[in-house]
């Protein structure tokens, strides 16, 4: 299939991961949203929640963008984490359209936990009770739905292997925990406490960073492009792909070429 009439010039060197993200978004913007989206009947809710998915890991690259030309990796990379869940999740709606409920399921359970705390609350009483008790109906109908763990949704695709470690790595740089502290200090012998203390944090990771960042959107947009009824970008995104050395296509985990 052919890309949209007004699709953006591919990226000359795909190292360059500033230049893909740049390409990606551009892609991406070439839509024309004014067409009616439409999507195989069994897979509108998933299709619906790709798109969103998508859409935000868009914006996360976006974000990752601007923050990697502020010179700020370290704060890229809870949003470079981000997006590799959004690019994760859209994967695995796209290839078990079935699972949708397994999201909402996730979804009403955390409604239901924030309106039991505001059930307690001076003045949110009455509708926080309300809207508990309508959290707690449609649970009970999702129960069946399912589970939906990161690492679980990753070994049901195929060519995630090693990629929650890199998710790993990016949730020791997005909590208030030692693998923020150990960024912001550094031995220093001089120092009486044998530590030296940095105004401006060292990530050293930070091309792998913004490498996942470019692979994952490009992930994300090929579980877009395959929820659409008639794929547009099939040939840009698998070209790009195998230019990174990474997967083109989502797929079952066991499955093979």
């Amino acid at each position: 299939m052919t890309a949209d009439s007004t699709s953006p010039t591919p990226p000359v060197d795909t190292r360059d991961s500033r230049a893909v993200l740049r390409y990606l978004i551009a892609l991406w913007e070439s839509q024309d949203l004014t067409e009616e989206v439409s999507f195989l009947s069994e897979r509108v809710q998933a299709g619906l929640a790709v798109w969103a998915l998508t859409s935000h890991a868009v914006e996360c690259g976006r974000a990752v963008l601007t923050l990697y030309n502020a010179r700020q990796p370290i704060a890229a990379a809870p949003v470079v984490r981000l997006l590799l869940e959004d690019a994760v999740t859209a994967g695995w709606l796209a290839v078990y359209p079935q699972n949708f409920r397994a999201l909402v399921k996730k979804g009403v359970d955390e409604r239901r936990k924030l309106f039991k705390e505001l059930m307690v609350r001076d003045g949110f009483e009455d509708w926080a009770a309300a809207a508990h008790e309508d959290a707690l109906a449609l649970a009970d109908e999702l129960r069946d739905a399912g589970g939906f763990v990161l690492e679980q949704r990753m070994k049901e695709l195929a060519g995630t292997d090693g990629l929650y470690s890199h998710y790993r790595l990016l949730t020791r740089l997005s909590h208030a925990g030692t693998g923020v502290v150990d960024l912001y200090l550094m031995t220093d012998e001089r120092s009486p406490a044998g530590v030296g203390l940095r105004t401006f944090g060292a990530l050293p990771e930070a091309g792998g960073t913004i490498g996942i960042a470019a692979a994952m959107l490009n992930a994300a947009l090929i579980a877009w492009d395959c929820s659409r009824v008639q794929r547009r970008w099939e040939t840009e995104l698998t070209t790009l792909a195998e230019r990174m050395g990474v997967s083109a296509e989502w797929r079952p985990a066991g499955q093979h070429d």
